[in-house]
């Protein structure tokens, strides 16, 4: 009877620890389900929100892209009595690996060295302009600012007493933007930070976040774009 009594609490005993196992199991397997799920539910938002294939436009159809928000910030300029130079960005010397825009939507490419690379981040820019009051009395497309350097930045060119405008024509159908207030230090690397800086620091995080741009003719602008390239680039 003592033996019978034994046994049995072994097999109970037995029993428990196979279930315990086996609901352990279950748990990570449910886990690596649930985390399989937002893998795919991320890549598809991603895939979704993307319309306009960068790397699958052709050189002429990006420079045609180009001509076409240049045209319209140039309009758009003299309408505020604003300059406007397609010199939105420049790191120089600083580093040698990709830079990004900080966006309401995530991270967004802004230059391309292949350190990380486009895979790395959910959105790229495809164009980008800056509009500010001139120095110089100067309206529109500013041709005095084409050899500007991040070192000297805008102050040759810009009265750096009124704000300056950054806006980014983004490859995910939106425009972003970022307006820097007088009291406020910008350069052609401003609103900008390298990924992977170097092999040892982290990240660096960009100095100004941008947002939705709430110019509507800028959108309106960047409808026509994805309406003609959205296509061309799939």
């Amino acid at each position: 009877m003592k033996r019978f009594l034994t046994y049995s609490a072994a097999v109970a005993s037995l029993s428990l620890f196979l279930t315990g196992c086996s609901g352990n199991n279950d748990k990570k397997t449910s886990d690596a389900h649930a985390q399989t799920q937002q893998q795919h539910s991320k890549e598809a938002s991603t895939s979704k929100d993307i319309k306009i294939n960068k790397e699958k436009l052709s050189d002429q159809a990006h420079e045609n892209m180009k001509k076409e928000v240049l045209d319209w910030a140039d309009k758009r300029a003299k309408q505020k009595g604003l300059a406007v130079s397609n010199r939105y960005f420049g790191a120089g010397e600083i580093s040698s690996g990709d830079w990004y825009a900080m966006t309401p939507k995530g991270e967004l490419q802004v230059s391309n060295q292949g350190s990380p690379g486009p895979k790395a981040f959910d959105r790229h820019n495809l164009v980008g302009v800056v509009m500010y009051k001139s120095k110089n009395g100067t309206t529109g497309f500013d041709s005095k600012a084409k050899s500007l350097t991040n070192i000297e930045s805008y102050q040759n060119v810009a009265d750096l007493n009124q704000p300056v405008t950054k806006y980014l024509f983004a490859d995910d159908g939106n425009v972003y933007e970022y307006i820097f207030k007088p009291n406020e230090k910008v350069t052609l690397s401003s609103g900008f930070a390298p990924k992977d800086h170097n092999d040892k620091d982290p990240n660096l995080k960009p100095d100004h976040a941008f947002s939705l741009s709430e110019d509507e003719s800028a959108d309106e602008t960047m409808q026509r774009i994805v309406k003609q390239y959205g296509m061309q680039s799939k």
